[in-house]
């Protein structure tokens, strides 16, 4: 496909109401898009994403408990593919660590991939607690 992704991505979004996993990999093959600006794309459109579409988002406390509590949510139907995007996350975070090592945001970041990772069915709980633990402080 050519370099207009977005406005070929919005055609074939129409009537959608939520980009799921199969939606997805179909969608990489209509654009020819890797899977990282695919799903940038997507973050800013209106649709819906299934948690292993949006992946872990990294650039706000609310996000970061957000999609790491939706892929909580659908750990039981897809543990492995679940585990595999914290993951890749991780890696991400860390690789980033790595460069500015006194980086408390992303000191957090691990914090809560490395909990969730330990155990994914009480994350949720874990991160209302940090959120009402930082709203005290």
């Amino acid at each position: 496909m050519g370099k207009n992704v977005k406005g070929r991505l919005s055609e074939l979004l129409t009537g959608v109401e939520e980009v799921s996993p199969q939606l997805f990999e179909g969608l990489l093959v209509e654009t020819g898009a890797s899977a990282a600006y695919l799903r940038r794309l997507l973050r800013q459109t209106p649709v819906r994403l299934h948690p292993l579409v949006e992946g872990v988002r990294q650039d706000s406390f609310e996000n970061l408990c957000r999609t790491l509590s939706g892929l909580s949510d659908v750990y039981g139907v897809e543990s492995k593919r679940c585990r595999d995007c914290v993951l890749e996350s991780k890696r991400h975070s860390q690789i980033l660590l790595a460069r500015n090592p006194a980086d408390a945001w992303r000191r957090q970041v691990l914090l809560h991939l490395n909990t969730w990772l330990e155990n994914p069915v009480i994350y949720p709980v874990w991160s209302q607690l940090q959120k009402k633990n930082a709203a005290s402080s």
